[in-house]
């Protein structure tokens, strides 16, 4: 019969420390991605915009209807 090898607390917190830090970094780097894409395709549009002379509502300045 073949027992798994034990493994001490230490080495398990160790390996444990490891695997939590390497995943962060997976899904730092996914989310850094997929903000990457957002941006691209949002620059796409406010280009594609910009050649058709739509301006953004937060670009537009209120016209402000002076009475006398």
């Amino acid at each position: 019969m073949h027992l798994p090898p034990v493994v001490r607390l230490d080495q398990w917190v160790d390996r444990w420390a490891v695997a939590s830090q390497q995943r962060s970094c997976r899904n730092a780097m996914v989310a850094a991605t997929v903000l990457t894409q957002r941006r691209a395709e949002s620059r796409e549009v406010e280009d594609f915009l910009a050649a058709r002379g739509v301006r953004r509502a937060a670009d537009q300045q209120p016209e402000l209807a002076l009475s006398q």
